[in-house]
């Protein structure tokens, strides 16, 4: 499967899933809500490369079950103020799939959306000790769109 892409084709849908999820992360709160969302994706990425299809699968089997160890490629790659670059990665990873994904695409676009949703909804924003806040803010529900249309 991996040959289908080139090798900065590769690295970046290996990326993307920590670029979405970063992404929302980024898009509305502090630092203790980002790191929060951060480590909720680092836990949903190593359950559910299995739900990601084969892509996601050979994408986690190259990490050896290294992924989250140190978040992946993920942190090391993008730092949280680069959001402009996130969302590029995630289209360029949207193109790759778009040239040759195959029938894994669908699933792997599912996987890597879901994750960003997952981190959207991890903690609440406007609330008091976390009570009575929005699970997802707007900002969130707009990150969530462009994080859609970037990976088609």
């Amino acid at each position: 499967m991996r040959e289908r892409f080139s090798w900065e084709e590769w690295a970046d849908l290996c990326t993307a899933p920590f670029a979405a999820g970063m992404y929302l992360a980024t898009a509305s709160g502090g630092r203790v809500q980002y790191t929060q969302e951060m480590t909720a994706l680092v836990r949903a990425v190593r359950r559910s490369l299995a739900a990601g299809g084969p892509l996601a699968s050979a994408i986690g089997a190259e990490f050896g079950g290294r992924f989250g160890n140190q978040l992946g490629t993920g942190e090391a790659a993008l730092l949280p103020h680069e959001r402009s670059e996130m969302l590029a990665l995630l289209r360029r990873a949207g193109a790759a799939l778009a040239r040759a994904g195959g029938a894994e695409a669908p699933a792997y676009r599912r996987w890597v959306y879901g994750l960003a949703a997952h981190v959207a909804s991890t903690s609440s924003d406007g609330g008091v000790f976390g009570l009575g806040g929005r699970a997802v803010t707007a900002a969130e529900q707009a990150a969530l769109a462009e994080v859609a249309e970037a990976l088609g």
